[in-house]
Protein backbone atom coordinates (compact mmCIF):
# COMPACT_ATOMS: atom_id res chain seq x y z
CA UNK A 1 0.00 0.00 0.00
CA UNK A 2 1.28 3.48 -0.85
CA UNK A 3 0.48 6.60 0.76
CA UNK A 4 -2.12 8.80 -1.99
CA UNK A 5 -0.49 12.26 -2.30
CA UNK A 6 -3.95 13.67 -2.80
CA UNK A 7 -5.15 13.16 0.91
CA UNK A 8 -3.25 14.27 4.23
CA UNK A 9 -0.97 11.95 6.15
CA UNK A 10 -1.50 12.45 9.62
CA UNK A 11 0.55 10.65 12.03
CA UNK A 12 -0.43 9.97 15.11
CA UNK A 13 2.49 9.53 17.26
CA UNK A 14 4.13 10.90 20.27
CA UNK A 15 6.64 13.25 19.31
CA UNK A 16 10.27 11.01 19.61
CA UNK A 17 8.95 8.74 16.93
CA UNK A 18 7.96 10.86 14.40
CA UNK A 19 11.20 13.09 15.05
CA UNK A 20 12.99 9.76 14.96
CA UNK A 21 11.34 9.38 11.21
CA UNK A 22 8.27 10.15 9.13
CA UNK A 23 7.16 10.62 5.59
CA UNK A 24 7.89 13.48 3.80
CA UNK A 25 4.55 15.25 3.70
CA UNK A 26 3.43 13.83 7.17
CA UNK A 27 1.23 16.21 9.48
CA UNK A 28 2.11 15.44 13.16
CA UNK A 29 -0.81 15.77 15.10
CA UNK A 30 -0.06 12.72 17.95
CA UNK A 31 -3.55 11.10 18.86
CA UNK A 32 -4.22 12.56 22.35
CA UNK A 33 -3.86 15.71 20.88
CA UNK A 34 -6.14 15.17 17.13
CA UNK A 35 -9.15 15.68 19.56
CA UNK A 36 -8.38 19.29 20.62
CA UNK A 37 -6.91 20.33 17.44
CA UNK A 38 -9.52 19.45 14.86
CA UNK A 39 -9.09 23.09 13.42
CA UNK A 40 -6.17 21.98 12.40
CA UNK A 41 -7.33 19.82 9.87
CA UNK A 42 -9.50 20.47 6.03
CA UNK A 43 -12.50 21.47 5.63
CA UNK A 44 -14.61 18.19 6.51
CA UNK A 45 -15.58 15.51 4.92
CA UNK A 46 -11.78 15.70 3.52
CA UNK A 47 -10.20 12.22 3.35
CA UNK A 48 -7.51 11.66 5.58
CA UNK A 49 -4.83 8.55 5.71
CA UNK A 50 -3.52 7.73 9.30
CA UNK A 51 -0.11 6.39 10.70
CA UNK A 52 0.18 5.18 14.21
CA UNK A 53 -0.13 2.10 16.53
CA UNK A 54 -3.10 -0.28 16.40
CA UNK A 55 -4.73 1.34 19.46
CA UNK A 56 -4.75 5.02 18.08
CA UNK A 57 -5.23 4.40 14.72
CA UNK A 58 -8.78 2.33 15.97
CA UNK A 59 -9.41 5.55 18.24
CA UNK A 60 -8.44 8.18 15.78
CA UNK A 61 -10.70 6.79 13.08
CA UNK A 62 -13.60 6.48 15.00
CA UNK A 63 -13.02 9.73 16.85
CA UNK A 64 -12.59 11.38 12.97
CA UNK A 65 -15.36 9.48 11.48
CA UNK A 66 -17.66 10.64 13.68
CA UNK A 67 -16.74 13.97 12.78
CA UNK A 68 -17.38 13.68 9.73
CA UNK A 69 -13.76 13.05 7.96
CA UNK A 70 -13.47 10.02 5.73
CA UNK A 71 -10.50 7.76 6.46
CA UNK A 72 -8.84 6.49 2.76
CA UNK A 73 -6.01 4.56 4.34
CA UNK A 74 -4.50 3.85 7.86
CA UNK A 75 -0.72 2.72 8.38
CA UNK A 76 0.37 0.20 11.35
CA UNK A 77 4.06 0.65 12.43
CA UNK A 78 5.46 -2.25 10.65
CA UNK A 79 3.71 -1.38 7.61
CA UNK A 80 5.39 2.06 7.83
CA UNK A 81 8.78 -0.05 8.66
CA UNK A 82 8.41 -1.63 5.67
CA UNK A 83 7.54 1.73 3.53
CA UNK A 84 10.56 3.16 4.98
CA UNK A 85 12.89 0.18 3.79
CA UNK A 86 11.50 0.21 0.57
CA UNK A 87 11.32 3.96 0.18
CA UNK A 88 13.83 5.52 2.27
CA UNK A 89 13.88 9.11 0.42
CA UNK A 90 10.46 9.55 1.10
CA UNK A 91 11.13 9.22 5.46
CA UNK A 92 12.93 12.19 6.81
CA UNK A 93 14.03 12.96 10.42
CA UNK A 94 13.32 15.91 12.53
CA UNK A 95 10.28 18.28 13.95
CA UNK A 96 8.93 19.36 10.22
CA UNK A 97 5.26 18.95 9.71
CA UNK A 98 2.88 19.80 7.15
CA UNK A 99 0.62 22.61 7.60
CA UNK A 100 -2.91 21.57 6.17
CA UNK A 101 -4.99 25.19 7.24
CA UNK A 102 -3.84 27.92 6.86
CA UNK A 103 -5.38 31.89 7.89
CA UNK A 104 -6.91 33.86 4.56
CA UNK A 105 -4.78 36.19 3.50
CA UNK A 106 -6.45 38.94 3.95
CA UNK A 107 -6.79 37.73 8.01
CA UNK A 108 -3.05 37.31 8.06
CA UNK A 109 -1.91 40.66 6.09
CA UNK A 110 -4.32 42.51 9.30
CA UNK A 111 -2.69 40.39 11.80
CA UNK A 112 0.63 41.36 10.47
CA UNK A 113 -0.61 44.96 10.39
CA UNK A 114 -1.67 44.94 13.87
CA UNK A 115 1.40 43.44 14.97
CA UNK A 116 3.62 46.24 13.22
CA UNK A 117 1.52 49.47 14.35
CA UNK A 118 1.11 50.00 10.72
CA UNK A 119 -3.05 50.22 11.03
CA UNK A 120 -4.85 53.63 9.99
CA UNK A 121 -5.69 55.24 13.38
CA UNK A 122 -8.94 55.67 12.23
CA UNK A 123 -8.89 51.78 12.08
CA UNK A 124 -8.57 51.46 15.51
CA UNK A 125 -9.46 55.00 17.22
CA UNK A 126 -8.98 54.20 20.89
CA UNK A 127 -11.56 51.60 20.69
CA UNK A 128 -11.04 47.95 22.03
CA UNK A 129 -10.37 45.75 19.29
CA UNK A 130 -12.06 42.14 18.84
CA UNK A 131 -11.43 39.29 16.08
CA UNK A 132 -13.98 37.03 14.94
CA UNK A 133 -12.18 34.62 12.78
CA UNK A 134 -14.82 32.23 13.33
CA UNK A 135 -12.37 28.62 12.76
CA UNK A 136 -15.27 26.55 13.34
CA UNK A 137 -12.63 23.68 15.03
CA UNK A 138 -15.05 21.31 16.38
Amino acid sequence: MLINPHFPLIDLRADEAYQSGHYLEATHLPWPDLQIRLNELPERPARLQLLGDDLALTAASAFLINKGYQISCQMSLERFEQFRQKYPGLVVLGRESRILLRASPLLFAFITRYENKDLQPSVLSGKRLALDIGCGGG
